[in-house]
């Protein structure tokens, strides 16, 4: 087989995507005359030196493998063909400069386009820095990113090879990226040309000032331009038109909107790329209202349509999820959806009778209070932990067809038992503010730091934070390790390299012990709940890096001090109330103790886990329909409804028609949805909010150069310093600061605990998640600053006092 031939007679499977679509536009376009050197050329450079790594291997050798690829050499065969082949397209004069690119069969696809992350290299001198260029770009397969990437996009390692372009060099007076329809608004009319004046790779590198110009592709002018009137970064007017006629005829040849690069020296335009836009959307739909649909505001929940198991789990959780907010009277929360061409809208809206329903609701949980009952910790997590435990119990044998199904129904009533009883959960957290005021009546002088001693109890998070310690503490024990740790940005390389190290089998036992018992919560970036440690461990990382940077000795020194502090308060106040109070002060501090458990509890078991079961219910399902012959691919199961996959798992199914629902979920990611759906206008008067009030009032007053916020603090500590605004709190932060965030829900601080000195909530609690959390890192956090997010700004400098439960603004 030939494995270097002229752009032009490139063939996509053997060359790349990127190679191939240059040699489609070479003789019709201005491209740089040039060779590629197929994939079958890398497969034979490799085996000749000696490459006997698998593919297990790439992820924690990658650094060996580069090494490898280094010292490795061209045979002379492959030499000779390299240079015979250049010469034939003119490439082999004195003086001749070279560009070498990568051309992988995986960039530059439909979907896919890899932008930056493979290697390319220009003004090459000689043949010498062409051969080491194609090395570095055989190297940039194995790079830290590179194999991320093919991880997040569920790339086959098998097949990745890699193509490479020799290419002439061509210096630029002008270049840029043309895009050959607007992005944004999915306009096929518009065009727009990206330059800087220079070589193409300062503009894709972002290295020097760049500009726009947007064109009308049928009148041919500009409506909108940010480059210069005049001057020498002006591009040509005659340059942009030639640009802008040469882009829809290249768009024409490819059948599809691209991205292309391209170069002017002074003369002529060249094409160096043209790649499809992997964003872009064509069909706009529309949707008439019904009245019943103008009760509600609409939002569309994603940019993208979702696949038929989720549509239907999302009609299952909505349901339940009603259930719910009309047991406990959350109008606020009520929320209907609506799919249409595979995207989903959410409409929210009020409900009638809010007042009655949440007063039923309170009633409810006071006959259970007097029983010194909690609603999640006594009738909730009881039932919750019957269900997970059969299913940590199916994680861990060989199912059946039967039990396969079981093991899915089991994780479906979970998820959905869950969306019912969540509001019913977080209404019972009041009971909090109920033994407050019982314990005002009982003329108990106590403030919000000291109900919080007096009613701490440890939680299944704390046990999580002290297994994370815990695997700190061995890391910071064995140098080794730590080095691995820090050695990269990237969990996944991490993670495989300590498989190589010494160490690796005590540390796997630690981390299989916290994974046993923490493994079904959402991991990864912001916490996606289509991750797991359960199906990915390697998540595990970030959060053994966060757990390094945190004082082990303040926690635990923390926490005695809070219970030291608990049983001082206890003692206190059964000193102070009558002798026949204490025993139903007792039974009142244990409720407010359970209900004080139940807000972690709830937050792990709920938020953090049940989404994860059924996404590896759905998991075991999909590989068992693989065997079974329905399914090709295990993840074509989200393709089907979830009583087709019952269906199926009892043989009742034999066969179902996934690439017809391909082919229609593809034609609907080309779909552009409406934003809003349409938009109605309150006209009718709203019944009052029955949301049950903090009993802080926030307020706004300035006062000598200074701006007072207010708000209820949980900590009796000042800190001055710089704010900055998250709404969530970011994932990395550089300098120390006072966080601003909208509320403690599914925040995770542990990231960047080290960086955060004080805390701003608009919403929120004390005794949320993250309220616990700051509490015992001692990080003095305010809460109901309602007015935060209109009057703070990111470095503000501030002082958050937490005795007085203000933020002054200097």
């Amino acid at each position: 087989m030939n494995q270097i031939c002229r752009l032009s007679l490139c063939e996509q499977d053997l060359y790349g995507s990127k190679a191939y679509v240059l040699g489609r536009l070479f003789g019709d376009f201005n491209v740089p005359k040039g060779c590629a050197l197929s994939t079958e050329f890398y497969s034979a450079f490799m085996k000749e030196n000696g490459f006997t790594y698998s593919f297990d291997d790439y992820n924690g050798k990658n650094e060996e493998i580069q090494e490898f690829i280094t010292a490795s050499n061209f045979s002379k065969i492959q030499i000779k063909d390299i240079l015979k082949t250049l010469t034939s397209c003119g490439l082999n004069k004195e003086n001749q400069t070279y560009v070498v690119r990568s051309s992988a069969t995986c960039e530059d696809l439909q979907k896919n386009s890899m932008a930056g992350i493979l290697e390319s290299f220009i003004n090459l001198q000689n043949i010498d820095e062409v051969l080491t260029s194609i090395k570095e770009c055989y190297k940039s397969l194995f790079s830290e990113r590179a194999l991320s990437y093919y991880e997040m996009n569920d790339y086959d390692l098998s097949k990745i090879k890699m193509s490479v372009i020799i290419q002439e060099y061509i210096e630029g007076q002008f270049s840029g990226v043309i895009f050959t329809t607007d992005t944004k608004n999915y306009d096929t009319n518009s065009t727009y040309i990206n330059y800087v004046q220079g070589k193409c790779s300062d503009f894709v590198d972002s290295n020097t000032q760049s500009y726009f110009i947007k064109m009308d592709k049928s009148t041919m002018k500009i409506t909108d331009t940010n480059q210069p009137k005049e001057g020498e970064c002006h591009l040509p007017d005659e340059i942009t038109k030639q640009l802008l006629l040469t882009a829809v005829e290249i768009e024409k040849k490819l059948g599809y909107p691209a991205d292309i690069e391209w170069t002017y020296d002074g003369k002529d335009i060249y094409i160096l790329q043209a790649r499809p836009i992997t964003t872009m959307k064509f069909e706009r739909f529309t949707y008439e209202a019904t009245e019943d649909d103008k009760k509600y505001r609409w939002f569309l929940a994603e940019q993208y349509p979702i696949y038929p198991l989720l549509e239907d789990f999302y009609r299952m959780s909505f349901t339940h999820r009603k259930e719910g907010i009309y047991r406990t009277g959350y109008g606020s929360q009520n929320a209907v959806i609506k799919q249409l061409n595979g995207y989903m809208y959410i409409g929210t809206g009020g409900m009638q009778n809010e007042r009655e329903l949440r007063e039923a609701a309170i009633a409810r949980l006071k006959l259970l209070a007097d029983r010194n009952l909690g609603i999640f910790q006594d009738e909730l997590l009881p039932k919750i932990l019957i269900m997970k435990t059969q299913m940590d119990n199916f994680m861990e044998k060989e199912l059946t067809d039967y039990e396969v199904a079981d093991f899915l129904s089991t994780a479906l009533n979970y998820s959905n038992f869950i969306d019912s009883a969540h509001w019913e959960s977080v209404l019972g957290e009041e009971y909090i503010e109920e033994f407050h005021h019982y314990l005002e009546k009982l003329d108990i002088d106590i403030n919000t730091e000291q109900l919080y001693n007096l009613i701490y109890c440890k939680t299944i998070k704390n046990k999580e934070r002290e297994m994370l310690l815990n695997i700190s503490d061995f890391f910071k024990e064995h140098i080794e390790c730590t080095r691995i740790l820090h050695s990269s940005d990237y969990p996944l390389i991490v993670y495989e390299r300590l498989k190589y190290s010494e160490n690796w089998i005590e540390l796997e036992k630690l981390i299989g012990e916290y994974i046993k018992l923490y493994g079904m919560q959402n991991a990864g970036p912001k916490n996606n709940p289509a991750n797991n440690l359960r199906e990915k461990p390697y998540y595990i990382i970030d959060k053994i890096k966060s757990s390094m940077q945190q004082d082990g000795n303040l926690y635990y020194s923390t926490i005695s001090m809070i219970q030291m502090k608990k049983e001082e308060e206890k003692s206190r106040i059964l000193q102070l109330i009558p002798e026949n109070k204490k025993s139903e002060f007792l039974e009142k501090l244990c409720l407010a103790e359970k209900t004080f458990a139940s807000i972690d509890n709830h937050h792990y078991y709920c938020e953090d886990s049940s989404w994860g079961y059924l996404k590896m219910a759905i998991s075991f399902a999909g590989s068992r329909l693989v065997e079974l012959a329905t399914l090709s691919n295990a993840d074509d199961i989200y393709y089907l409804k979830f009583d087709e996959i019952f269906k199926s798992l009892q043989n009742e199914i034999t066969s179902v028609d996934i690439s017809g629902r391909k082919e229609k979920y593809m034609k609907q990611e080309k779909m552009i949805p409406p934003q809003p759906l349409f938009t109605v206008h309150d006209t009718e008067e709203k019944e009052p909010s029955t949301a049950p009030s903090t009993g802080t009032e926030v307020q706004m007053v300035a006062e000598d150069s200074k701006i007072i916020l207010k708000g209820l603090s949980s900590l009796n500590r000042t800190v001055k310093g710089k704010i900055l605004i998250g709404h969530c709190i970011p994932k990395q932060i550089e300098e120390e600061c006072i966080l601003v965030v909208r509320n403690g829900h599914g925040n995770d601080l542990f990231p960047v605990v080290g960086k955060v000195t004080g805390l701003i909530v608009s919403g929120g609690s004390p005794f949320d998640h993250m309220g616990i959390i700051t509490r015992e890192m001692n990080i003095p956090a305010i809460y109901y600053v309602s007015n935060a997010f209109e009057v703070l700004k990111t470095g503000d400098t501030v002082i958050l006092n937490g005795e007085e439960g203000t933020i002054s603004v200097i």
